[in-house]
């Protein structure tokens, strides 16, 4: 009779063909509820549960609520440019603010050419302090951001003092003065208007308008320490019409 063979105990594989007890095949299905589940953990196991379950759908309703939230602000409190002004060397740079800052200083205007100041505004940035001779890092990068600007068309009217006015009108980015005014208007300004040559075009043309005991200039608040400030139409302004007006009401003619 053969005897049966022995299997040796060392060295012997396990039958990975066979479930172990602690397989999830063997444990007894979870038919309890996502809140009742939510119940049972703490507070990190909650947050982990709710991102992998979760995540893309809350990521998709936080975008979506972003979507609204932009359209509604932008149609229900942002208001439309109709526009824009920079002024260059207007302020003190430790001065804080100036009655031109705010919008309420321009409704008068706005109301008479017919603009409602609850829907619209007036675009302001007095931010610029920009000397004509100084070469430093700081004050050359305000200046290509002023030239920037105006290349752009952001900005449709420029007041500045004389010396930058001057500097920078050679650019062809102001618009003739000349051809903005009315000639009645023009004549009793010829001695205030202010000259440059066009660097490209050979031509000399009046890029501002002196602003010398100037009663809208008294009340803004900016150029405080200058003489004369001046005012200025961008060539590239995408509000033209409403810089013309605005001009002349500056100047009192409107």
């Amino acid at each position: 009779m053969q005897e049966d063979q022995k299997i040796p105990e060392g060295n012997v594989h396990p039958d990975n063909s066979v479930l172990s007890k602690d397989s999830e095949f063997y444990q007894p299905e979870d038919n309890r509820t996502t809140r009742e589940k939510l119940r049972t953990m703490n507070f990190k196991d909650k947050v982990i549960f709710i991102g992998q379950y979760y995540g893309l759908k809350i990521l998709a309703v936080i975008a979506i609520a972003a979507v609204v939230l932009y359209f509604i602000l932008h149609y229900a409190f942002l208001k439309d440019s109709v526009l824009n002004i920079v002024a260059v060397n207007a302020q003190d740079i430790a001065m804080t603010s100036a009655a031109a800052d705010t919008q309420d200083f321009y409704d008068a205007f706005l109301k008479q050419n017919h603009f409602d100041p609850d829907d619209v505004q007036i675009g302001i940035d007095s931010s610029f302090n920009a000397l004509a001779d100084d070469s430093n890092s700081s004050n050359m990068q305000n200046i290509q951001a002023i030239q920037v600007n105006l290349m752009a068309g952001t900005d449709d009217v420029v007041f500045s003092d004389e010396e930058f006015m001057t500097s920078s009108g050679d650019t062809g980015y102001r618009t003739d003065i000349t051809k903005c005014l009315p000639q009645d208007v023009l004549d009793k300004y010829t001695d205030d208007l202010l000259y440059v040559t066009d660097v490209d075009a050979k031509v000399k043309m009046a890029v501002g308008v002196r602003l010398h005991d100037n009663d809208w200039i008294a009340k803004s608040g900016w150029f405080a320490n200058v003489k004369e400030p001046v005012i200025g139409i961008c060539s590239s302004a995408q509000n033209q019409d409403t810089a013309k007006a605005f001009l002349l009401y500056v100047l009192g003619e409107e």
